[in-house]
């Protein structure tokens, strides 16, 4: 059995962006800023752990995310998927 699960809420970063693929299907990417888990160094100091999340919506979703507007707050439940890609000539995960 496996499970490939995730919720993110947090703050729209800049707004979406709608595009047709090749094949036709619309997806609409954006991108959602999280505050995670801050934390105090050795010396006491307070960080904040911003995470920004890659999100992409498709087909309906693409459709209804396309409408949302940079600093929105959103939650976002979908799966995790990861790409590898090329840089310098070597494959990077």
């Amino acid at each position: 059995m496996y499970l490939n699960d995730v919720l993110i809420m947090g703050f729209i970063g800049k707004e979406p962006q709608r595009t047709q693929a090749d094949s036709g299907r619309v997806y609409t990417d954006f991108s959602v800023c999280e505050d995670a888990h801050g934390y105090k160094d050795d010396k006491g100091q307070w960080h904040e752990n911003t995470q920004w999340h890659r999100v992409r919506a498709w087909a309906g979703l693409a459709e209804h995310a396309a409408g949302f507007k940079q600093g929105a707050h959103v939650l976002v439940k979908g799966r995790i998927r990861y790409f590898d890609y090329e840089a310098d000539g070597a494959t990077q995960p």
